[in-house]
C-alpha cells in the first residue's frame, strides 16, 4: 500500500516537473517569437526611414544623387533637395537654393546646414565612414 502512495506521488511529481518544462518551453518559444517580432518591425522601420527620401524625390522627378545613413538619421540629396529623416522616421526637406550656408559646429567635429538663419541639420563627420562620404 505504501509503495502505490509513492509510486503515485513519484509520477504526480513527474508530471507536474513535465508540465513544468512544457511551460518553461513555451515561454522561451513566446519570447523568442516576440524578439523576431520586433526585430523584423524594426527593420521594416529602418527600411521606411530610408526610403522616405526615395518616395519624395521620385514624386518631384528629381532623383537623388547621394544617400547617407546612421543610426536614426538618413539624409539624402537631389539636384533640387535636401531631406533630413530623423529616427521619429519625420522628414524635412529644403530646396538647395534655401541653404544659406554650411558652418562648422561648435565642437570643429561636424558641420551645420543653415536655412533661413537656423540650423538645418547637425553632420558630424566621424558618423560616416570617408568611403560613403567620398
Amino acid at each position: 500500500k505504501e509503495r502505490e502512495i509513492r509510486e503515485a506521488e513519484e509520477a504526480e511529481e513527474k508530471k507536474r516537473e513535465e508540465e513544468e518544462a512544457a511551460r518553461k518551453a513555451e515561454e522561451e518559444r513566446l519570447a523568442a517569437a516576440a524578439a523576431a517580432k520586433k526585430d523584423a518591425e524594426e527593420k521594416e522601420f529602418k527600411d521606411n526611414m530610408a526610403n522616405l527620401p526615395k518616395l519624395a524625390a521620385k514624386k518631384a522627378k528629381d532623383p537623388i544623387l547621394l544617400q547617407l545613413s546612421k543610426e536614426g538619421l538618413v539624409m539624402a540629396v537631389s539636384r533640387q533637395t535636401l531631406y533630413v529623416v530623423d529616427d521619429k522616421a519625420e522628414m524635412k526637406s529644403t530646396k538647395i537654393r534655401e541653404i544659406e550656408k554650411v558652418a562648422m559646429g561648435g565642437d570643429g567635429a561636424s558641420m551645420v546646414v543653415m536655412v533661413a538663419g537656423e540650423p538645418f541639420v547637425e553632420i558630424i563627420v566621424s558618423d560616416y565612414p570617408m568611403d560613403e562620404l567620398g
